[in-house]
């Protein structure tokens, strides 16, 4: 699978990581949650398609996220719960994180993970799998 780097609107200066061509394999085309519409030009003016929509929130931005920006929890399939190795060293509440996303969202599913310590990550990677698999059914319609 190709994970293409791409500049946010955030980072300054040279890039670290030049975008590759997306493949059909390819899983994300940007950092930061971002208006894409369902079918747009890529990296390199390759044509890609959205399949899901992913939200990142970290145990350091708050549990107050969803409630703030209720568009981007809205349309997510799935909230990635990430940093959840920093929960004993942060105030952050997981239930009220999961009750606000699911207040936006009811059918949003919610994993935790900790891509520092690996916690999480195979339920993470089980979820892509399972999407890439109903992305290729869709297309072979």
């Amino acid at each position: 699978m190709n994970v293409v780097a791409t500049r946010t609107n955030q980072q300054k200066g040279p890039r670290q990581h030049e975008p590759r061509p997306p493949s059909s394999r390819s899983l994300f085309d940007q950092a930061r949650p971002v208006r894409v519409p369902p079918r747009t030009s890529g990296a390199a003016g390759h044509r890609a398609r959205q399949w899901a929509k992913v939200v990142v929130l970290s145990v350091t931005e708050g549990e107050d996220k969803p409630l703030k920006y209720p568009h981007m929890f809205r349309a997510a399939r799935l909230m990635v719960l990430n940093k959840i190795d920093l929960l004993p060293h942060v105030e952050f509440d997981t239930e009220h994180a999961a009750s606000h996303a699911r207040q936006v969202n009811p059918d949003i599913v919610i994993l935790p993970i900790s891509a520092r310590t690996g916690q999480g990550l195979d339920a993470w990677y089980g979820w892509l799998r399972h999407e890439l698999a109903l992305s290729r059914e869709a297309v072979l319609r």
